[in-house]
C-alpha cells in the first residue's frame, strides 16, 4: 500500500505565523506613528518645566517696566501742564508788576 505524502503542517503554521507577524507589524507601525507626537509632547513639557520660572520672572520684569513707563509718561504730562501753568502765572505776575508800577507812577505824579 502506498504511503500518503507526509505533511508537515507548514501551511497552517505559516498562515498563523503570517497573521501573528502582520499583527506585530501593525502594532509596530502604530507605535512608530505615535512616537513623534509623544516625543514632542514630552519635550514640550520638559521645556515648559525648564523655562516656566524664567518666563514668570520675565513677565514680572516686563510688567514693572510697563508700570515705570506709564509713570514716566504721566509725570511727563504733569510736568508739561505745570510748566504751562508756571508760564501763565509768570505772565500774570509780569502784568501785575507792570500795572503796579503804572499805579505808583500815577500816584507819584498826582502829588
Amino acid at each position: 500500500m502506498p504511503r500518503p505524502p507526509l505533511t508537515t503542517g507548514r501551511p497552517a503554521r505559516d498562515g498563523g505565523f503570517l497573521t501573528w507577524a502582520g499583527a506585530g507589524t501593525k502594532a509596530l507601525r502604530q507605535q512608530r506613528d505615535r512616537l513623534p507626537g509623544a516625543v514632542r509632547h514630552r519635550l514640550g513639557r520638559q521645556l515648559d518645566a525648564l523655562t516656566a520660572p524664567d518666563l514668570a520672572s520675565r513677565v514680572d520684569e516686563l510688567t514693572r517696566h510697563h508700570q515705570v513707563a506709564d509713570q514716566l509718561q504721566q509725570a511727563t504730562e504733569e510736568n508739561a501742564a505745570l510748566r504751562a501753568r508756571a508760564t501763565s502765572l509768570e505772565q500774570v505776575l509780569a502784568a501785575a508788576g507792570t500795572s503796579l508800577r503804572r499805579v505808583i507812577r500815577t500816584e507819584d505824579t498826582a502829588r
